[in-house]
């Protein structure tokens, strides 16, 4: 057992992560206002967000196209980091706090988020034009909480 050095820390900043297929370990940021990363060296960084809030997110997605999508907790705005390191938002139908925690990728592509004080279940599709296999959707890689 052994411990690492952090370069940024809050209470309840992350709540979750995803691992990369470049071998990068995103956390998914719950009140931290930088995203984190420990790359495939060992080497912790920070980078930048374009949405930040108290309880924005709590688990992520990995796409298969190497995507990775943070699940809306309290936050108003989606948000996602490309295979090649681009934060980008996208908008969401609903949002209310503490609504879903944790998410699946389905075989179409889409992502169901999984309720967890929303009325109301949200997907999105991240491409609709590309069926995966169920083998693609349960590999390790993909489907973190």
């Amino acid at each position: 057992m052994s411990t690492y050095s952090l370069v940024y820390t809050a209470l309840t900043a992350y709540s979750g992560g995803v691992l990369a297929p470049n071998g990068d370990i995103h956390f998914i940021p719950h009140s931290a206002v930088v995203g984190q990363k420990v790359s495939s060296a060992g080497v912790v960084s920070t980078y930048s967000l374009i949405y930040t809030a108290d309880g924005a997110y709590a688990g992520g997605v990995l796409t298969p196209s190497g995507d990775i999508y943070f699940v809306p907790y309290s936050a108003v705005r989606g948000q996602k980091i490309s295979a090649v390191g681009v934060v980008s938002t996208y908008s969401l139908v609903y949002t209310t706090g503490g609504a879903y925690r944790g998410g699946v990728l389905a075989p179409n592509g889409d992502i169901y988020f999984i309720p967890n004080n929303g009325a109301r279940g949200q997907k999105i599709s991240t491409c609709p034009a590309i069926p995966f296999g169920l083998d693609t959707c349960l590999s390790s890689y993909l489907n973190k909480f």
